[in-house]
């Protein structure tokens, strides 16, 4: 049954936005970490290109993720569907979990978006393939940069499901933004869950090593909240009467 929901509720986005969001979502960084570089002088070279191109995504995608969670788990209340979704013989929490899950699809779709165009930009600019060492490690950062991204899925969740309507998840992908942009380049930054990206890749261009001691600590952070705001985001949407 699970793979006939999930069927069911991908397709609901054949002919949305999101599936643009996601292209533009990878393809929008890489574009202005190249304007960037290549009008301010500075040496291209894979790594360089790397940091930029991330430093802009890692901004970005937490406007995206707001969107892409709340989309799906608002859309219902804006066209008036979501008593007729309750009434179907499919498990509340099973709904919840589809949702969740396609969120995370179109989240890990967008940074797979961003890496193709990275490797396209970084073989044309970059002039030469980047060594092992560096792709290996790139592509993992890639990964927990895109987990860190998850951990706001719920939280947006439970915000959507409580506000049920369109401002309430584009409110949060604005605070979201703003929290990232007043805390970015403090010590605190680190366990605060929009920064997390950032303090990643700021670890990772320093010091060259993609886990290290404050990384476990951010990384169990935001393992931390995940947990908290995904029970309580699946408690609200499949307990409260609507």
């Amino acid at each position: 049954m699970m793979f006939q929901v999930f069927g069911a509720e991908i397709m609901k986005y054949k002919r949305t936005f999101i599936p643009w969001l996601i292209v533009v979502g990878g393809f929008f960084p890489v574009f202005v970490a190249l304007l960037f570089l290549l009008t301010s002088d500075i040496a291209m070279s894979w790594e360089i290109l790397g940091s930029t191109s991330l430093n802009f995504m890692n901004m970005l995608a937490l406007l995206l993720v707001a969107v892409f969670t709340g989309h799906a788990f608002t859309s219902e209340y804006r066209d008036g569907r979501i008593n007729q979704t309750f009434i179907y013989p499919v498990p509340r929490f099973m709904l919840y979990i589809v949702k969740f899950l396609i969120v995370c699809l179109f989240v890990l779709g967008m940074f797979l978006a961003f890496m193709i165009f990275f490797a396209a930009a970084g073989c044309v600019f970059a002039g030469e393939l980047p060594d092992s060492h560096f792709a290996g490690d790139y592509m993992l950062l890639l990964l927990l940069t895109a987990a860190a991204d998850i951990a706001i899925v719920p939280v947006t969740a439970a915000i959507s499901v409580a506000a049920k309507n369109a401002g309430a998840y584009i409110l949060a992908g604005v605070a979201y933004f703003i929290t990232y942009m007043s805390f970015a380049e403090s010590d605190a930054g680190r366990y605060i869950i929009p920064c997390v990206p950032d303090r990643l890749l700021k670890d990772f261009s320093a010091t060259g090593q993609l886990i290290s001691a404050d990384t476990g600590g951010m990384l169990l952070t935001g393992a931390a909240v995940f947990l908290l705001a995904f029970c309580l985001s699946a408690a609200c949407y499949t307990r409260w009467e609507f």
